[in-house]
């Protein structure tokens, strides 16, 4: 299973923490308490010293979803791609119902000697809705994977009204935005939440098909893209970005600033919710001339 974790209590944003992981089974069957406390063993080794934490005083929230108890099953409450908040102190925090007792089905009759015939299917029969990874909470409902929408509804209704985005989030520095709504920036979680969706539709238990890219995007993401080589011209971006990092770092300029430059120029130029790594790479080129040319004078 693969989730993402945050912890963001502090107002000094150099010591939060995000951390995407791939639980192994041991920890997808196990209690929450397990995954927080391998979280705040992580966070410990990065930012320990005076602002160590105890992983006792900790508990995981679902992103726009329940306070989760530090005994409650990971499976039972947590789906594949769901993010988590680590947060302190359960304090006052309702705790999530605890999902129905198993039922112990009726034994199955024994199979007749005679073949039966196979059923022909029906044309107009209606097809299922979801999918069979989307895990019910104890009322029935689930949860809604399309992009920004989080909503919880009852799967047996299939027009469940539903204000969603069509591209993934990109998570850089402190900005958070969608990357099919760029010109619409937050820096901190609720207010991310509130942008609104750009497409309407229903609720679906089914992910949005991303062929498989990623579902979280960040700053660095541009310089990891694999893009076609070219035999002239200019190089492709992906290989001129990965150039120009190695460059800086040999210059002993902190990489971090070219990501966090190529985050702002991919915010303002992308098509169809996909940035324009194209532009973005003849942008860059146009800066450090710039930079160059006014070292010169």
């Amino acid at each position: 299973m693969k989730i993402l974790l945050r912890y963001e209590e502090p107002d000094d944003e150099d010591i939060h923490l995000t951390l995407r992981l791939t639980l192994p089974k041991k920890y997808v069957d196990g209690p929450t308490k397990n995954v927080c406390d391998l979280f705040i063993k992580q966070y410990n080794n990065k930012h320990g010293g005076a602002n160590e934490l105890d992983s006792q005083n900790f508990h995981l929230k679902v992103a726009g979803g329940d306070h989760l108890s530090r005994d409650s099953v990971m499976k039972d409450y947590v789906s594949e791609g769901d993010e988590l908040y680590v947060m302190s102190s359960m304090d006052n925090q309702p705790a999530p119902k605890k999902p129905p007792a198993p039922v112990v089905a009726a034994p199955k009759p024994a199979a007749s000697p005679y073949p039966k015939a196979a059923a022909t299917p029906d044309p107009y029969a209606a097809k299922p809705s979801g999918s069979s990874s989307a895990k019910p909470r104890a009322d029935g409902k689930v949860r809604c994977k399309r992009f920004g929408c989080n909503r919880w509804f009852d799967p047996a209704d299939d027009k469940v009204p539903c204000r969603y985005h069509m591209s993934p989030p990109i998570f850089h520095e402190t900005a958070k935005w969608w990357s099919c709504c760029n010109d619409k920036k937050a820096y901190d979680w609720d207010s991310f939440m509130r942008i609104p969706g750009c497409e309407e539709g229903f609720c679906s238990v089914d992910p949005p098909e991303q062929k498989g890219k990623k579902t979280v995007l960040g700053g660095c993401d541009l310089r990891g893209q694999i893009v076609p080589e070219r035999i002239d011209g200019p190089p492709p971006p992906q290989k001129a970005f990965n150039q120009m990092a190695r460059g800086l770092k040999a210059m002993g300029v902190e990489v971090d600033l070219l990501d966090r430059a190529l985050g702002t120029l991919a915010a303002s130029h992308s098509t169809r919710g996909e940035p324009d790594l194209e532009v973005v790479r003849d942008k860059m080129r146009e800066h450090m001339e710039t930079a160059l040319l006014g070292a010169i004078r």
